[in-house]
């Protein structure tokens, strides 16, 4: 029992290293991004499932370096880390225009103004939030899948790893199928043929209902010529179409 325990959670385990991996990969400007993040995530989500807070921390951060590991990222040491360690920079990043080095501005050593510096930097939030919400969106969909157990669907009886906690069908058909059965059998009041259809819905096809309708006769007197006839309308007024026309011609007259 020990052994299958262990299997288990070493699977837990990897399936949960791939997914930070493939989150934290698309990090910007580095894979190291998003790494408090995902800690921070990873810990909260295991307390609340009932696990200790040192226990939990030690296991987000043991995936978190695993699926560092597993990418190749290299955290630098605190020389390359340094600005002495990087190339030289002699043009603004956002205009490449020469910079000023005898300027005393903090800005100095990477932009040639304030306003570049600005625009650099709300360009940098704004990517740096488009990659956080799209990540932050799949990282989270993927753990939310990877944590629910396996369940068989109600119409294939196929075992399968749903996608959200109320999922019922392993795929569009089969939900398609299934709900297509949970409508109840009704007949139709043309022909009798047994069919599932909405709610209100009386007749199987168009025909059959085209027939109800003209089935159906009411009686009414011509506003012309006054002769009774039958019409498939409560609201007819005339017998024909000439005494349509007459009818017309008279209002127009």
């Amino acid at each position: 029992m020990a052994r299958k325990r262990k299997s288990k959670r070493q699977g837990r385990d990897a399936e949960a290293i791939a997914l930070v991996a493939g989150f934290i990969k698309n990090g910007r400007p580095t894979p190291f991004t998003f790494e408090g993040f995902v800690v921070h995530f990873l810990r909260s989500t295991w307390c609340l499932n009932g696990e200790a807070y040192a226990e939990a921390d030690a296991k987000a951060r043991r995936v978190v370096l695993a699926a560092l590991k597993q990418i190749g990222a290299r955290r630098p040491t605190e020389f390359e880390a340094s600005r002495e360690y990087a190339d030289a920079r002699e043009n603004c990043l956002l205009c490449t225009k020469p910079l000023d080095f005898t300027a005393t501005e903090p800005w100095r050593h990477a932009f040639c103004s304030e306003l570049c510096c600005r625009a650099w930097n709300v360009k940098r939030e704004a990517a740096m939030y488009y990659w956080t919400t799209r990540e932050y969106g799949r990282f989270k969909y993927g753990l939310l899948k990877a944590s629910l157990p396996t369940r068989s669907c109600e119409w294939c009886g196929k075992s399968f790893r749903p996608s959200w906690p109320t999922s019922r069908f392993c795929s569009r058909e089969c939900a398609g199928r299934g709900r297509h059965d949970a409508v109840p059998e009704k007949q139709c009041e043309t022909c009798g043929t047994a069919f599932r259809g909405w709610k209100g819905q009386r007749f199987c096809s168009n025909r059959c209902r085209a027939i109800a309708q003209h089935a159906v006769r009411f009686e009414s007197i011509c506003r012309t010529c006054g002769t009774a006839f039958q019409a498939s309308s409560p609201r007819a007024m005339y017998c024909s179409n000439r005494c349509k026309k007459i009818a017309w011609k008279a209002r127009a007259a």
